[in-house]
């Protein structure tokens, strides 16, 4: 690696790694702003405060089921390519689905 490359990847690094620091900065004040906005949404309309935990409660609760049933069948799917030799197809033919089993 020349000097000029060598010196434009610390640059590139130093410019990610400052980057990231902004990234996280800002997630930092959105997280606090967002703290805020329902701390006193709280304070100031307990009502729509409940209501909106209770939506929020349930669309996380669906996200998990929905996250556990796609890993469930994942899982499944793995063991169905191991059990089959890797076909992913478990099902043996019978006889009458091959034209009734008689010899031609």
């Amino acid at each position: 690696m020349s000097s000029i490359e060598a010196e434009i990847a610390a640059v590139k690094a130093k410019a990610e790694a400052r980057v990231r620091r902004l990234r996280e900065r800002e997630r930092k004040r959105q997280r606090d702003l967002d703290l805020r906005v329902a701390s006193l949404l709280r304070e100031h309309d307990a009502d729509t405060y409940v209501a909106l935990s209770q939506r929020a409660r349930a669309q996380q609760e669906d996200e998990q089921a929905k996250r556990s049933a796609k890993a469930r069948d994942a899982a499944r799917a793995r063991a169905g390519s191991r059990s089959t030799g890797g076909t992913g197809d478990s099902h043996v033919a019978t006889p009458s689905e091959h034209g009734g089993g008689e010899s031609r």
